[in-house]
């Protein structure tokens, strides 16, 4: 998992890195990076900014191991 910066500076982006990646049975592309569209504060300012990017950060990792569920039972 990742966190890239977005324009305006005040918010990372989350998103998940494959390595080497995994090809998409209906496309047959490989994929090798998906935005989760989950964004944190990069600076909170408060507690409540604070709570707000943990929850976040509590879904981004629960996609994560969806995900790889997901791709591991795909392949097996």
């Amino acid at each position: 998992m990742r966190k890239r910066k977005i324009k305006n500076g005040t918010q990372y982006s989350l998103c998940l890195d494959y390595y080497p990646g995994y090809r998409d049975n209906v496309t047959m592309r490989v994929i090798t990076r998906e935005a989760l569209g989950i964004y944190i504060f990069a600076k909170p300012a408060n507690q409540q900014e604070r709570d707000f990017n943990a929850r976040m950060m509590k879904k981004a990792v629960i996609l994560r191991n969806q995900r790889y569920e997901a791709i591991f039972n795909e392949n097996n």
